[in-house]
């Protein structure tokens, strides 16, 4: 494996102040929510495992899960897994500096959305920037019926912002 990617992807372990906003480009007002994550890296030969827990009050829960592996000619894929285990999407890009961007199409919608009924997959547009404060994740994504009419366009901004690892009970 790539070692300076291994690396840049270990400093994604540790507490973060976490903010999700995510604007569509419709009537429906914003959704944000900020919350204290615990993040725990875990490398092997093969992957690395990152694994968010989420916090109310002081109680840690799953949140969700990602798997990380080298493809033959460079480039990383990216599965994200559900508190569940159920893998909910995964894409391949190869990493440029402290940045990884990758789209994938016909995604099952995000838990935010479960209820929703006026779309039925999201084709996301990700991209990944790590720094030494943490890392942002902005997003571009589509909302399709099941036969494919676009109903609303979304941009996401997810912040990962540093705290010190005192600051997260575990």
């Amino acid at each position: 494996m790539d070692l300076a990617t291994v690396a840049l992807l270990g400093k994604l372990a540790g507490c973060f102040d976490v903010s999700y906003a995510y604007f569509e480009a419709a009537q429906r007002p914003p959704q944000v929510l900020a919350q204290k994550e615990w993040i725990e890296v875990a490398a092997d030969d093969a992957k690395i495992e990152v694994v968010h827990y989420r916090y109310q009050g002081d109680q840690r829960k799953d949140h969700f899960h990602e798997s990380w592996r080298q493809l033959t000619g460079g480039a990383w894929e990216q599965t994200v897994l559900g508190a569940d285990g159920a893998v909910r999407y995964y894409c391949a890009a190869r990493f440029l500096m402290n940045s990884w961007r990758c789209a994938v199409a016909g995604t099952p919608k995000p838990r935010r959305d479960t209820g929703r009924s006026d779309y039925a997959v999201l084709d996301r547009d990700s991209t990944v920037q790590i720094t030494e404060g943490g890392w942002v994740q902005s997003e571009r994504n589509g909302k399709r019926t099941a036969d494919g009419r676009l109903v609303a366009t979304e941009a996401g901004w997810n912040a990962y912002t540093r705290l010190g690892d005192e600051q997260c009970p575990r």
